[in-house]
């Protein structure tokens, strides 16, 4: 099951996922940070959260104590499947209300 997160600040980032139950989820974590400049976005390569609090990984991830890219759970498939399913659709509703201006 994937669940995707489209936040407009981080303030709507971090509240999202507090109401995410994490621990309800299996696999990885993947983090894709994309730009845009009114005509078009661009992504970063996805990268993956690899810290976990105790020694055997049984423990939840830490999250934002670090990540690296680029990760193998980031296929073509994968990214191509947030692209065409996230970040398209996103970006041309951005584009519709008028909110995907560079620098806004």
């Amino acid at each position: 099951m994937a669940v995707y997160l489209v936040a407009s600040s981080s303030f709507d980032c971090f509240k999202c996922v507090e109401d995410i139950k994490l621990g309800e989820f299996e696999g990885g974590e993947l983090s894709i940070l994309t730009f845009i400049d009114g005509v078009a976005f661009k992504s970063m390569p996805p990268a993956q959260d690899h810290q976990r609090i105790s020694d055997g990984g049984l423990e939840p991830n830490t999250g934002e104590i670090g990540c690296y890219a680029p990760t193998k759970i980031a296929t073509p498939e994968v990214i191509r499947e947030i692209e065409e399913t996230v970040l398209r659709p996103t970006f041309e509703g951005m584009r519709k209300e008028g909110e995907a201006s560079c620098c806004a």
